[in-house]
């Protein structure tokens, strides 16, 4: 779990990095901007394509019915103490 709160951190980290290399890498912030919202708009895009055949709702909701039935916490709850 903690592994995957990790993963997902990164884009937080790596965004706006990126963002800053591709405004600083041009001469003009406002073309640096366009191009930059241009590159992450794709990335979002191809990632959509490339992860769709992994979503899986009705799997995902019986989990969490079977979850809800047995009383347990959920993958986003806390440990308990």
């Amino acid at each position: 779990m903690k592994a995957t709160v990790a993963f997902y951190s990164l884009g937080g980290v790596l965004a706006p990095l990126l963002m800053g290399w591709i405004v600083g890498a041009t001469e003009e912030p406002r073309l640096g901007y366009s191009q930059g919202f241009l590159w992450m708009g794709a990335a979002m895009c191809l990632g959509a394509v490339l992860l769709a055949p992994w979503i899986r709702p009705e799997r995902d909701a019986a989990r969490l019915r079977r979850l809800a039935e047995r009383d347990e916490p959920g993958p986003a709850a806390s440990p308990r103490s």
